[in-house]
């Protein structure tokens, strides 16, 4: 993916203190965000920062937690 979008998204909600909703296919993008939430079926099944995921589900990469 291009960081370079990353780096603009991140700059800019920090810049003017906004939230910024992005959704991907390509999961390991969130690993950028400060906070994600994993949709099924039109439902959040989890939702947290991306290292607690991580961690609460013993994953380094975060298309695992989705897998669960």
């Amino acid at each position: 993916y291009d960081i370079r979008i990353w780096d603009f998204l991140i700059d800019q909600s920090k810049t003017f203190s906004t939230t910024i909703i992005i959704t991907t296919h390509y999961v390991e993008e969130a690993r950028r965000a400060d906070f994600v939430g994993f949709m099924r079926y039109g439902k959040i099944i989890e939702e947290d920062r991306p290292d607690n995921l991580m961690t609460k589900f013993n994953q380094n990469v975060i298309l695992e937690i989705i897998l669960f």
